[in-house]
C-alpha cells in the first residue's frame, strides 16, 4: 500500500503487470497508464483517474466507490462484480467493457460511450446515463430503478428482464432494442424512440409515453394500465393481448395497429 496522498500523475505501469489487491485509496492517478494491468480486488476508492488509460485492464472485484474518471479510456476493461457506487465517469470510453454483476448505484456515466459493453445483472439504481451511448450493449436483468436516461442512445441493445421502474428516459433512443419482460412502470418516456423494439411481456403501467415513437413495436402482452400515450405513434404496432385498462390514447397514431 502506498502511504499518504501520493501523486502518481502520468505514471506508466508495464502492460501485464500484476497489482492484485493493491491499495491506492484516494491517490491522484490522473493520466496514468494501466493498459492490460491486473488490478483484481484492488482498493481504489476515491481515486482520481481523469484522463487515465485502463483499456483491457482487469478490475474484477475491485473497490472503486467514489472514484473519479473524466475523459478516461476504459475500453474492453473488466469490472466484473466491482464496487463502483457513486463513481463519476463523465465523457469516457467504455466501449466493450465488462461490468457484469458490478454495483453502479448512483454512478454518473453521462456523456460516455459504452457501445457493446456488458451490464448484465448490474445493480444500477439511480445511475446517470444522460446523453450517453450504449449501442448494442447488454443490460439483461440489470436493476436501473429511477435512472436518468435522458437522451440516452441504446439502439439494438438488450434490456430483457431489466427493471427501469420510475426512470426518466425523455428523448432516449432504443430503436430495435429488446426489452422483453422488463419493468418500465411509472417511467417517463416522453419523445423516446422505441420503433421496432420488442417489449413483449413488459410492464408499462402508469408510464408516460407522450409523443413516444412505438411504430412497429412488439407490444404483445404488455401492461399499459393507466399509461399515457397521448400523441404516441403506434402505427403497425402489435398490441395483441395487451392490458390497456385506463390507458389514454388521445390523438395517438394507430394506423395498421394490431389489437
Amino acid at each position: 500500500m502506498l502511504s499518504g496522498q501520493t501523486r502518481l500523475r502520468g505514471i506508466v505501469f508495464p502492460s501485464g503487470l500484476a497489482l492484485e489487491q493493491v491499495a491506492l485509496i484516494g491517490h491522484d492517478l490522473e493520466e496514468a497508464i494501466f493498459v492490460e494491468v491486473d488490478l483484481s480486488g484492488a482498493k481504489l476508492a476515491g481515486v482520481h483517474l481523469h484522463g487515465a488509460d485502463l483499456s483491457r485492464a482487469i478490475l474484477t472485484d475491485a473497490d472503486i466507490c467514489g472514484g473519479a474518471f473524466m475523459k478516461s479510456n476504459l475500453s474492453a476493461a473488466s469490472f466484473g462484480r466491482a464496487a463502483m457506487k457513486g463513481v463519476y465517469c463523465y465523457d469516457s470510453n467504455l466501449t466493450g467493457a465488462d461490468f457484469a454483476g458490478a454495483q453502479l448505484i448512483g454512478a454518473h456515466l453521462d456523456e460516455s460511450c459504452a457501445d457493446h459493453a456488458c451490464f448484465e445483472n448490474c445493480s444500477m439504481d439511480g445511475i446517470h446515463l444522460a446523453n450517453a451511448s450504449a449501442l448494442g450493449a447488454d443490460f439483461t436483468n440489470a436493476r436501473m430503478r429511477a435512472a436518468n436516461l435522458t437522451r440516452f442512445r441504446a439502439m439494438q441493445a438488450c434490456f430483457d428482464g431489466a427493471c427501469l421502474e420510475g426512470s426518466v428516459m425523455k428523448g432516449a433512443n432504443l430503436e430495435g432494442s429488446s426489452l422483453r419482460d422488463c419493468v418500465l412502470a411509472g417511467a417517463n418516456l416522453e419523445n423516446a424512440i422505441l420503433e421496432d423494439a420488442d417489449l413483449r411481456g413488459t410492464s408499462l403501467a402508469g408510464a408516460f409515453l407522450y409523443r413516444t415513437n412505438l411504430r412497429n413495436a412488439d407490444l404483445r402482452g404488455v401492461s399499459l394500465v393507466g399509461a399515457t400515450l397521448i400523441q404516441a405513434d403506434l402505427r403497425q404496432a402489435d398490441l395483441r393481448n395487451a392490458d390497456v385498462r385506463g390507458a389514454r390514447f388521445k390523438q395517438a397514431k394507430t394506423g395498421g395497429m394490431r389489437f
